[in-house]
């Protein structure tokens, strides 16, 4: 398990800011979801054939329905790996796309006026 390292008010943890009330929000979303999976309904360590023929198991994973990782209320579902990527690929998609945006503006790439 990553070290968690206290910063101001919020744990530092995967190079990203949660919330203190998170990992305590994150096991009562579990134990309410009865460690079974909201999407696909799989339950924590079932295993499964991964697209290039693995036997892997599932792994439990928390999302936070609202994407907002510094909100003390999080609204949480709890998801397998895959159904967690599949949730999180536009916020994930958008993030890449501003910080692709900025690398180029702060090297001189200028938008053309339409």
């Amino acid at each position: 398990m990553k070290q968690r390292k206290q910063q101001g008010q919020y744990i530092l943890y995967s190079g990203t800011f949660y919330h203190p009330t998170y990992f305590i929000q994150r096991e009562a979303c579990l134990k309410l979801a009865n460690y079974t999976y909201a999407h696909c309904g799989r339950k924590r360590g079932e295993a499964y054939e991964t697209k290039s023929g693995i036997i892997d198991r599932i792994i439990l994973q928390v999302a936070h329905v609202n994407h907002d990782p510094k909100n003390p209320h999080a609204e949480l579902i709890a998801l397998c790996k895959a159904c967690h990527m599949k949730y999180d690929s536009y916020p994930h998609w958008r993030t890449r796309r501003r910080k692709a945006y900025e690398r180029e503006r702060a090297a001189g790439q200028l938008e053309l006026p339409w």
